[in-house]
This record gives structure tokens, sequence and C-alpha cells, in this order.
């Protein structure tokens, strides 16, 4: 069962225009939701007098409003000011409006374009790569070529997300950008990687010996799948693979079967739920 949450204040006639993401906000409670929600990019234009005007005569939230005008002359934290309001509200569990003030204060000394790159970056952690590609695309449109070495990290964490959903040929095109930008051995080594899962072995051979300059990179990337192969065997799904085999070889086919496509039907659930499908 979720949370019941009690609404504080009344519903504004007039509503408050949130400038960060262009919407009007007509409660508390919906403006507690839009700071969560967009924590990434609030900053200091945050603590405005006309907000605290419409806490008060809007919400009818005279204390609030009091507070925050003391906190704005103070000029404190946007973490500070924000916690204030999601403190009086109790709109998020505490653990909740911690994460979002810790976010806050991790920020407070990056651009508004590192702010959206952190935001895109955690959504890659959370396994949410269709989203972030989405969220890395924005930014891209947005510095249209300014800031070469931010250029250059949101192009490979895209590719790692879009190498999380398999899509590999897109991935090299995006490591091999962030190499043209910083020249780091990294992206080289992550391009070929994703070349060599995108192509057929003979291909990636061809690809290889049409492209010198790679030839020293691939044997080093060689040696390090092998280490991860070797890695592999012993765990869990290096011994499941084993079993399947085993099915299939001793003519147990229904089994095999059965198991591969409950198999495939995990990842394809997996799968989904990365891409937002």
């Amino acid at each position: 069962m979720g949370r019941v949450l009690l609404c504080v204040g009344k519903r504004a006639e007039k509503p408050y225009f949130f400038e960060k993401t262009g919407q009007n906000i007509y409660s508390i409670e919906e403006l507690c939701y839009v700071l969560g929600e967009n924590a990434y990019i609030l900053d200091e234009d945050i603590e405005d007098k006309e907000l605290a005007g419409w806490v008060e005569e809007e919400c009818g939230l005279h204390e609030l409003s009091k507070t925050l005008y003391t906190l704005i002359n103070k000029k404190v934290s946007v973490s500070a000011f924000v916690g204030t309001v999601f403190d009086y509200t109790g709109y998020y569990p505490k653990e909740k409006s911690a994460q979002i003030e810790e976010i806050l204060k991790n920020g407070r000394n990056l651009t508004l374009y590192e702010r959206k790159k952190t935001k895109a970056d955690c959504l890659v952690q959370r396994g949410k790569y269709a989203a972030a590609i989405k969220e890395y695309d924005s930014l891209l449109k947005e510095l249209d070529g300014k800031d070469p070495p931010l250029l250059a990290k949101i192009y490979h964490n895209k590719a790692v997300a879009q190498a999380n959903l398999f899509a590999y040929a897109y991935a090299a095109g995006g490591f091999y950008k962030a190499y043209e930008i910083n020249g780091m051995e990294e992206d080289y080594m992550a391009y070929l990687a994703a070349k060599r899962l995108s192509m057929k072995e003979e291909d990636y051979i061809r690809f290889i010996a049409e492209n010198p300059e790679g030839y020293a990179a691939s044997l080093l990337l060689e040696k390090k799948l092998n280490k991860i192969r070797e890695r592999w065997q012993g765990t869990k799904g290096w011994e499941y693979k084993e079993v399947l085999l085993q099915y299939k070889e001793n003519g147990n086919k229904n089994l095999y079967y059965r198991e591969v496509e409950k198999l495939i039907n995990e990842l394809k659930a997996e799968y989904r739920e990365c891409a937002g499908r």
C-alpha cells in the first residue's frame, strides 16, 4: 500500500509559473513534485520572492512563506531552501527527501549542462538506458558543439547506454566521436569492442586489416576479452550454459527448449524495462 498524502494549504487560483520546466503549478504538492523531479537542474533562481509570495497568497501557507522569505534574505543553499519546503509539507519520505537534497548539494558547483549530464548518468546507473539516451541527445543539441571535454564524456556515456541495449553499431559511433574529441585510448578501445560485437568475425578481421592503425589496440582488446572469458568460467551463468548444452547433447530437447524460451522471455522483459517499452 502506498503512503497517504494529506494536502497542505489550498489549491491556487493563480498558478506559479516554473520557468525551468515551463509549467504552471497549482499547489504546494505540485511544487514539491516538480522540485524533486527536476533536482538536477535547480539553482539559486529557485529562491524567488515571487514564489514565497505565491505560497502565502495563493496556497494560504503563511508560516512557510515567512520562512522562505527569511531563507531568501539569508541566501541559504538551494538544498536548504528546497529541504525546508519538503520538511514542511511532508510530501516525500525522509529518505527520498535526503536523496534529493544530496543531489542539490553535489550539483552546487556544476554548470547547468553538467547537472543535466549527471541526471542522464544516474538513469544509466538505474538501467533506464532509453531515457538516458533521450537526455543525452537533448543535451548534445543544447551544447551545439560547445565545451568539447564535456561533449566527449556525453558521447562516451551515451554509447555505454546504447551498448547496454545491444545497439553496438550505434555505440561504436559514439565511442569514436568521443575519441575524435579527446584522443583517449579508453574511448578507442571501447570503439573497437563495440565494432567487434556489431560485426561478424570475418568482417571484423577485414575491418582491422583495412585499419592498421588499430591493430595494436585490437591485440590488447583480445587479451582483455580472453581474461573476461576466463573470469566467466565457473560463474552461475557459465554453469547454466553448460547445463543447457548437456540437455541438448543428451537428447532432452523438450527441457532444453523450455529453458531457452524461459531465458529469452526473461531477457526480453529486462530489455523492455531498459528500453522503456
